[in-house]
């Protein structure tokens, strides 16, 4: 075993191998810090060899067996500085299922088949590559973290997904998290990128758990990346408040959209979240304010895409228990959430959706099915168990029916509606179910010279789809599919039967109180 026992250790300038490389279990004492490491900072590998390449490095985790390693920090740990110069081939197959063959590139601390603990806070900043890699294994920082001002760039020399990036992983972070100002720099990015690389927090086949409050703010992504957290196959669970604010995806134009011939709102997708497969559970309130998820292609098309200003969630679960506040927000679908083939369940507490603008529909929330094709089976729809103890849906907007893909926003013509509304609810092919009452919508809007309503209900392009899926309920009940939608006050209220139940005469809509007054 190796034991370093430390007051202070301080490693810096080392060219040519990691800072400290070890293949036997490790604890530091006092404050350890990494700085200015040009090859990594700290890199630990447990069990043995990679298969067909004895003793190499960068090799696949699940290639690795053994008994895994033992790290621990007992006191504070500082990442500070540090890059990671590799050679990345530029044929390297990026997609979901390769993730787990990407060769080390971890600047701060790259653990494989490790078990790591931080008792102390761990501070990482000034990285341009991933700050924390940790493959196969768990780690365990008991300390606050915070992750402030790294600029994560990616390119064929020097790979990076995230700040951390965590594969098959059980994760928890016991202090507070901090994630700001960290950011991706506009770049033309190799058809060999992954879809899932963030600023933040890339989780693949992994298990976070974050037990204290979580802040992210002001992070930009630019590439195949949302700011904040890009999870694919993961569960994640935050029993603490969090606060995710200010955050912007901006997908640079790269020659792999270019040699496409086209781009989607899916391109551009989460302002702040981009969940794939994955299960996400909020114990606390969680509030996204002034995130973005707005990219343009190049004059002469000039086409503005994107998707979920504040989250954008395909095939996955979001269940927020202690209430959910989605204001400020903005993207060309989905100006506050987007959802695809996706269950949102708001099961506590308040639900504030305001403010929030779409370019083009779904001001505060577009719902979708999951895209398949024009014979069955199709993609199952979304589903909104909307069970907030108080809802408010107001002054959300949205702009024009432009759209670069076949998202379908159109009426079913045998739902009698001669003609699109810009909603600020929008559900196509899925399904709302808003249990109890107080769940207020009013005021919501779309320029002079288009039609606006509360909620519009839409059938998919799909030939043969079932019409009927596409509706919204009250406690199961009073159910209505196809259609605009216009309310002013409580859509579950006794008064609310019709397509028209906007504030009755004398009454008129208060956004102080957010009801009918």
């Amino acid at each position: 075993m190796l034991l370093l026992l430390l007051l202070l250790l301080l490693l810096q300038d080392e060219v040519g191998a990691a800072g400290l490389t070890t293949v036997s279990n490790a604890s530091f004492s006092g404050t350890t810090r990494f700085i200015g490491n040009e090859w990594g900072a700290l890199q630990t590998r447990g069990g043995g060899g990679c298969s067909g390449c004895p003793g190499c490095w960068d090799c696949s985790p699940e290639t690795i067996s053994g008994i895994p390693l033992a790290v621990s920090f007992d006191g504070p740990l500082v990442l500070q500085d540090n890059s990671m110069a590799v050679n990345f081939p530029s044929t390297w197959p990026y997609n979901a299922t390769a993730m787990e063959s990407i060769p080390s590139r971890g600047a701060g601390v790259h653990a494989v088949n490790t078990m790591l603990l931080v008792k102390g806070p761990t501070i990482t900043t000034g990285h341009m590559q991933d700050a924390v890699v940790i493959q196969q294994g768990t780690a365990q920082f008991l300390g606050a973290f915070t992750a402030r001002d790294n600029q994560i760039s990616s390119g064929p020399s020097l790979p990076a997904i995230a700040v951390l990036y965590f594969y098959k992983v059980r994760a928890t972070f016991h202090g507070s998290f901090v994630c700001a100002q960290d950011t991706r720099p506009s770049q033309a990015i190799p058809a060999a990128t992954t879809e899932l690389n963030t600023a933040c927090i890339s989780a693949f086949t992994s298990k976070l758990d974050f037990r204290n409050t979580v802040t992210a703010i002001n992070n930009l992504g630019t590439g195949w990346n949302a700011p904040v957290l890009g999870c694919f196959e993961s569960d994640i669970r935050f029993r603490g408040r969090a606060q995710i604010s200010g955050n912007a995806r901006k997908r640079a134009w790269s020659d792999d959209l270019q040699a496409s011939g086209s781009v989607s709102d899916e391109d551009s997708a989460g302002g702040a979240w981009q969940v794939r497969d994955c299960r996400i559970v909020a114990d606390k309130r969680v509030t996204f304010y002034d995130n973005s998820a707005i990219a343009v292609t190049p004059a002469p098309g000039n086409v503005t895409y994107g998707a979920g200003g504040a989250v954008s969630a395909d095939n996955s679960s979001l269940v927020f228990k202690g209430g959910l506040e989605v204001v400020g927000n903005e993207a060309p679908r989905g100006g506050g959430l987007h959802l695809t083939g996706s269950l949102l369940r708001v099961s506590g507490g308040s639900f504030v959706c305001k403010n929030n603008v779409a370019a083009r529909q779904g001001g505060c929330m577009y719902a979708v099915r999951a895209y398949g094709t024009d014979t069955p089976p199709w993609g199952l729809g979304s589903v909104i168990l909307w069970n907030s103890t108080s809802s408010c849906v107001q002054n959300n907007s949205a702009s024009n029916v432009t759209v670069t893909d076949d998202s379908g926003m159109y009426f079913d013509p045998a739902g009698g509606v001669t003609g699109p509304c810009l909603a600020a609810l929008a559900i196509v092919d899925s399904k709302v179910n808003y249990v109890g009452s107080g769940h207020m919508f009013g005021n919501n809007h779309s320029p002079a010279g288009t039609t606006s309503c509360d909620i519009a209900a839409f059938k998919g392009p799909d030939r043969g789809y079932n019409a009927s899926e596409t509706s919204f309920s009250c406690d199961g009940a009073q159910k209505r599919s196809i259609g605009a939608y216009n309310i002013g006050g409580d859509v579950c209220g006794s008064n609310c039967t019709s397509n028209n139940c906007t504030c009755p005469s004398p009454a008129e809509w208060s956004v102080a109180a957010c009801k009918c007054t």
